[in-house]
């Protein structure tokens, strides 16, 4: 299978600025789906900072709060926060930054079997490390088991 490095991406992208400090995680190891994904439960992880536009912004950097958004929420509802210029075509479109919309149609045509109910909104700039691989990361999964999760997808920005 062939991988991208979305590090290498964002480093480019980012120029001519110099590269940021990034924390490489070597050792999760690849697991396949244990059911054909039209019958998965799926769910999104966004780090775009996505959150309802009546709620304050997310507090970057280092907020070491997730929210969820519901499956039902329309776009029109959310906008991103995340601190880079790199947000800005998910105001245009949030479901750049956050699919919603783009899983409700997979739903629909039978592509995956069913949206979670709720899903997980981030903003990424965290540099607190241990603290994400301790609590944070270990609370958003005891979230997505709560929902009975079978796929995670994530849009990292």
């Amino acid at each position: 299978m062939a991988f991208f490095r979305y590090i290498d991406l964002v480093d480019e992208a980012s120029a001519p600025l110099p590269p940021l400090p990034w924390w490489e995680h070597d050792d999760s190891p690849w697991t396949p789906l244990r059911k054909p994904l039209a019958r998965c439960t799926v769910a999104i992880l966004g780090s775009a900072g996505v959150h309802l536009k009546t709620d304050p912004p997310f507090n970057p950097p280092n907020d070491m709060v997730y929210r969820l958004i519901h499956r039902d929420t329309p776009a029109a509802a959310l906008t991103p926060s995340h601190p880079t210029p790199v947000r800005q075509p998910g105001h245009a479109d949030v479901n750049v930054v956050f699919p919603l919309e783009r899983f409700r149609q997979f739903e629909a045509e039978r592509i995956i079997g069913r949206l979670a109910d709720e899903h997980i909104s981030m903003v990424g700039p965290i540099k607190l490390y241990d603290k994400v691989t301790q609590e944070f990361g270990p609370a958003i999964a005891k979230e997505l088991q709560r929902q009975g999760v079978d796929l995670l997808c994530c849009f990292p920005l």
